[in-house]
């Protein structure tokens, strides 16, 4: 079995951001940490097909972005949140709090303030992909210890 660090390393992951000064400095702390499957898009309307085709565990989405707005990506992304175990972590400016009240009703399971804090965003990134492939494990264990009960 692939180590838990390598498998965070390599966990699929979509940042959305319409800045694309802002992508490049996600992508670049994601990649100088070790991250190595990232994609980035600065159109809110392709994170679904996106997922769709990537099934990404992680996307990182700024909440103020010019278009289809947030609030109406993650209710188009409510299924994959639900039935897929997808995390989204929201960019958000720090006193926003009726939009993360919002956010969170709709699915997202963080925040990542404006200004970016490099170190503070990396640990909440790591911190849910690790309980995310731990849980994927535990349900697979189960599976097969239980498949294995029934023989």
């Amino acid at each position: 079995m692939i180590s838990l660090d390598s498998a965070i390393k390599h966990a699929p992951l979509l940042i959305a951001g319409n800045d694309p000064a802002s992508l490049a400095v996600f992508e670049k702390a994601f990649l100088d940490a070790g991250y190595r499957n990232i994609k980035t898009t600065s159109d809110l309307r392709e994170v679904r097909p996106l997922f769709q085709r990537w099934k990404f565990d992680l996307v990182i989405m700024d909440v103020f972005m010019p278009g289809l707005g947030s609030f109406d990506v993650m209710e188009d992304l409510r299924g994959p949140i639900r039935d897929d175990g997808l995390a989204v972590i929201a960019i958000v400016n720090s006193e926003d709090r009726i939009g993360r009240q919002k956010l969170l009703d709709q699915g997202a399971r963080d925040f990542i303030s404006k200004p970016f804090d490099r170190g503070e965003s990396l640990g909440r990134i790591k911190t849910i992909l690790e309980n995310k492939i731990l849980f994927a494990r535990h349900q697979m264990m189960m599976e097969t210890g239980s498949s294995a009960e029934a023989t």
